[in-house]
């Protein structure tokens, strides 16, 4: 351990070489916590910057992503809309047949009961 004893004459106003090092080295570790936090923030600014911009491309990519979900949305609810007109179309054309198969039917059956009085001949009815 260095001990310092200040001697009789010295004043605080006088330097000596020992006093010049310790200035310098305190100098040169304020000037290096300096360098080192300023290359910190550099590098912490850095690492942000990097991140915002992954963060902003992620979000464009998400954008687009819903843009284009929405644009499927709409064609399917679209595509729906359309084959629910399909469907009704088909029911009507259905529900069409149907009727027109009982009066074919009913017509079937009437020539049917006249072929049977044909045959029968005119004074048999049944």
């Amino acid at each position: 351990m260095i001990q310092v004893i200040a001697a009789a004459g010295d004043n605080f106003w006088n330097f000596n070489v020992g006093h010049l090092i310790d200035l310098g080295i305190v100098a040169m570790a304020w000037l290096g916590y300096r360098i080192d936090k300023k290359r910190s923030n550099r590098e912490r600014d850095e690492r942000i910057e990097k991140e915002r911009k992954e963060r902003e491309g992620i979000l464009e990519k998400q954008t687009s992503m819903h843009v284009e979900n929405q644009q499927q949305l709409r064609h399917l609810a679209d595509f729906h809309e359309e084959q629910m007109r399909v469907n009704l179309r088909r029911d009507e054309q259905i529900a069409q047949l149907q009727q027109q198969t009982v009066k074919l039917t009913q017509l079937a059956e009437g020539q049917e009961r006249r072929l049977r009085m044909l045959e029968d001949g005119p004074g048999r009815r049944t």
